[in-house]
């Protein structure tokens, strides 16, 4: 229960806001550099995984 309701207020916290990801650039483990705008201009779908270990 504790569960949906966190999930239910960041559904409804993000309908909220209408802030925009700053664009950047990230490279991978292969050296291949992607651009968060290009991408999404490309039509693909980006995950931004954000998490904590504490």
């Amino acid at each position: 229960m504790r569960l949906f309701i966190s999930v239910v207020v960041f559904i409804v916290g993000i309908s909220f806001t209408k802030a925009q990801a700053p664009d950047f650039t990230q490279t991978d483990i292969y050296g291949n550099t992607y651009n968060l705008y290009d991408q999404l201009d490309l039509g693909k779908v980006v995950l931004l995984d954000f998490f904590s270990v504490g």
